[in-house]
């Protein structure tokens, strides 16, 4: 991706780099989910003690096993659900940013269209006094000539010569 190009870029990778050290260096799980200001489940040991009352065919291990997934959902499931509605913040501002940014470059590129069809204007008119220099140079090198013949005529002749140039 390279280096932020402007404010808003830094400011969310700030913000993406501040959320995620700010989960991982807490010690407390629960006082996450408190920080949050979601209530706190209930109590997933007493849940699954009533369900055992229900069903004691239930594998020991088993049950241990999904008692632990629903502690870890409960502490776990808020911080994963505040982290995505982070990171959809974040990802609106970039795509706002890319809106702006959008609007910049198609007038850049309109800039880009008018300076092409300029500079092909100037391309023309220098094609154009190139050729009509070339020209006159072509009838002045004619005039020169006919001028000398001129010359050459009226001093046979033995009257005066006008030099027109």
């Amino acid at each position: 991706m390279g280096p932020p190009t402007n404010h808003t870029d830094s400011r969310a990778i700030f913000l993406l780099k501040w959320l995620m050290e700010s989960f991982n260096n807490s010690n407390n799980k629960k006082q996450r989910i408190s920080s949050l200001g979601m209530p706190p489940l209930s109590s997933t040991s007493q849940r699954m003690e009533g369900q055992s009352s229900q069903n004691p065919n239930i594998n020991p291990k088993k049950r241990k096993r999904t008692l632990a997934s629903r502690q870890y959902s409960e502490i776990f499931h808020p911080e994963e659900i505040s982290q995505i509605m982070q990171m959809e913040r974040i990802v609106k501002s970039l795509e706002a940013n890319i809106g702006k940014d959008f609007v910049t470059m198609y007038y850049w590129e309109r800039q880009y269209y008018l300076f092409q069809v300029e500079n092909d204007k100037l391309k023309r008119k220098i094609t154009e006094y190139v050729q009509l220099k070339k020209e006159k140079d072509e009838l002045t090198e004619v005039y020169v000539e006919q001028q000398r013949k001129y010359e050459e005529l009226m001093n046979q002749l033995g009257l005066p010569t006008y030099n027109y140039m």
